[in-house]
C-alpha cells in the first residue's frame, strides 16, 4: 500500500500515519491485554516496521510525532468535568502520552509523516 502511496505523491510530498505503537511503554506494560491485541485489528506496527516500510516503498520518515497533535489548551477544552481533580488528571495524560524516554514512547499513539524522496 506504501508503495502505491509513494507512487501518488509528488516528490517530497507528505503522508501523515497515524499508528499506535505496539513498542510503546503503555502497550509494553498491558502486554497480550494491550487493547490493540484484539480479533478486529489486523496489524499493530512498531516505529521500526514503519520505518522499514516507508525505506522499502521510496519514502523517508520527514517526523515523528509522539502523542496527541492537539495542542495542550485544545485537550483541556475537550474536559466536560471542570473540577480540578479532573482538570489536573487531565493535564498529566496530555503530558504522559507526548513523553518519550530512551527512545520509548509512554503513550502508544504516534504520527509518522512519511516524505517522497526529491525526483
Amino acid at each position: 500500500m506504501l508503495t502505491e502511496v509513494a507512487a501518488l505523491l509528488a516528490p517530497g510530498g507528505i503522508c501523515r500515519i497515524r499508528e499506535y505503537d505496539a513498542d510503546s511503554l503503555s502497550a509494553r506494560r498491558a502486554g497480550r491485554s494491550y487493547w490493540l491485541f484484539c480479533p478486529t485489528v489486523l496489524n499493530v506496527w512498531s516505529r521500526r516496521s514503519i520505518r522499514m516500510l516507508a525505506q522499502q516503498s521510496g519514502l523517508q520518515v520527514a517526523k515523528t510525532h509522539h502523542g496527541t497533535e492537539a495542542t495542550f489548551s485544545d485537550w483541556l477544552s475537550t474536559v466536560r468535568n471542570r473540577s480540578l481533580a479532573e482538570l489536573l488528571t487531565c493535564s498529566a495524560r496530555a503530558i504522559l502520552r507526548k513523553a518519550h524516554f530512551f527512545g520509548l514512547a509512554v503513550g502508544a499513539d504516534t504520527v509518522f509523516y512519511l516524505r517522497a524522496r526529491a525526483a
